[in-house]
């Protein structure tokens, strides 16, 4: 691959350059600024990237975990880049589970996020019978996954937060039904259903299992918040 010279980095990269002057001059952060970089990032716009230290979107269910490269990957994100499950332009999240359930695609990814929440062997493998025979265990481990690291900045689309089967919207086809979906009214009580449903993902266990994936529940007090989040919703 070709290098791109430095004076073409600076003509390309002039309308980030005004942005994050303007910003910066209004007190902001660089982390403040997110920029939705998909499945394709041409060499240019990873040259600017790299020149203000803006990340990328890492869009998890959309991860070929054949590819040890693809973009998507979580263990691929750097600690300025912003992850998450899915988006508004894609499927929700439970939709996705039902559609891995016939494939082999449940398998492999049970077999990836208990590598990713576990060191123990016995603990992954584990793990990976769970998750990969336990549909609402894998929803809470695709959850759990963003809290690993290394990336910095965690995104949840609220129709993955409350288990929905509805396409928020759908990109490229005109459809009243696009874009019409919304938050419940009471939405505390609609996310507890959710979660007791076996729907939604358990945000207090996933924050556990990210905690003990992380080493953060060595001492006293990691030990401590780990069991209460565990209590929140009944251990496991």
């Amino acid at each position: 691959m070709s290098a791109v010279e430095p004076a073409q980095v600076a003509r390309y990269a002039q309308p980030f350059d005004l942005i994050i002057e303007r910003l910066l001059a209004h007190g902001r952060q660089r982390d403040d600024l997110l920029v939705e970089v998909l499945s394709t990032c041409p060499r240019p716009l990873a040259e600017v990237l790299a020149r203000h230290r803006l990340g990328r979107y890492r869009v998890t269910q959309k991860a070929d975990l054949s590819n040890p490269l693809d973009v998507y990957r979580s263990d691929l994100a750097r600690p300025e880049d912003w992850i998450m499950v899915g988006t508004h332009d894609t499927p929700p999240l439970r939709a996705v589970l039902e559609r891995w359930r016939p494939t082999g695609e449940s398998a492999r990814r049970a077999e990836y996020l208990a590598a990713r929440l576990a060191h123990d062997p016995e603990e992954r493998a584990a793990l990976e019978q769970r998750f990969a025979s336990d549909q609402a265990a894998m929803t809470t481990a695709m959850f759990a996954d963003l809290f690993c690291g290394p990336a910095r900045n965690v995104l949840v689309f609220w129709a993955d937060l409350f288990g929905l089967s509805e396409a928020y919207n759908r990109p490229g086809v005109v459809d009243g039904a696009n874009w019409s979906l919304r938050v419940p009214a009471d939405f505390e009580r609609a996310y507890r259903d959710a979660c007791n449903r076996h729907e939604a993902p358990d945000l207090a266990r996933a924050a556990a299992w990210a905690l003990h994936a992380r080493g953060l529940d060595q001492d006293a007090q990691g030990r401590a918040l780990v069991a209460a989040l565990d209590k929140q919703h009944g251990g496991g």
